[in-house]
């Protein structure tokens, strides 16, 4: 009687993870993710991002370790730090300033040694409680990996990001940037007149 019961289990587990791994398949978008599959069984254990995939699975915002700049040459009143953007797959941009956020993101807890820790969390912008997000455009080319982002016309007449991604993770995205269109028009790119890299994070 055990024994039977012990199969009845066996073959429920065996049906969920099925149902499971289903429907899995059904959600998971091949643009952004690929499955993690096992060659020999044919089971999913897990999903990994394309390289569009972490290009816009969580928004981005420059990284602290660099030195923050103001983000237009007539507006300042906007540094680097303060600006988040959110890459989205049919090539629209939302981004937005932190002094926006209605419910901080940032959570702080207190460790058992009365230190605290702050976590952040990685979220999409439709999970946020934003007080204004505005909308831009962006482009990529696989091939040679140059990527141009553009905030488009508003007040704040943020200078566009525009170079080749030098390296992409699901934390890190660099990008070595092309400062001035105008003050690089003629030069090839990659010399040392306008190289700089920019890094970001989520």
């Amino acid at each position: 009687m055990k024994n039977k019961w012990i199969n009845i289990l066996h073959i429920k587990l065996v049906f969920i993870f099925f149902i499971n791994q289903c429907a899995a398949q059904e959600k998971y978008d091949p643009d952004l993710m690929r499955p993690n599959k096992d060659p020999n069984s044919g089971v999913i254990y897990g999903f990994n991002y394309t390289k569009l995939g972490l290009l816009v699975c969580y928004p981005w915002e420059f990284e602290s370790k660099q030195k923050f700049e103001k983000l237009s040459n007539t507006n300042k009143n906007y540094n680097q730090d303060e600006l988040v953007f959110e890459l989205q797959k049919n090539g629209s941009l939302l981004y937005w300033f932190k002094k926006d956020y209605l419910i901080n993101p940032f959570d702080t807890f207190i460790l058992a040694d009365g230190n605290t820790s702050v976590s952040k969390k990685r979220v999409r912008s439709d999970s946020l409680s934003i007080k204004n997000i505005y909308r831009g455009t962006w482009k990529w080319n696989f091939k040679d990996s140059s990527i141009a982002i553009y905030f488009d016309k508003n007040d704040f007449n943020i200078q566009p990001i525009i170079g080749k991604i030098m390296f992409v993770s699901n934390l890190t995205l660099k990008i070595l940037r092309q400062p001035n269109i105008n003050a690089t028009k003629n030069r090839k790119f990659g010399s040392k007149e306008f190289q700089k890299m920019e890094y970001f994070t989520h």
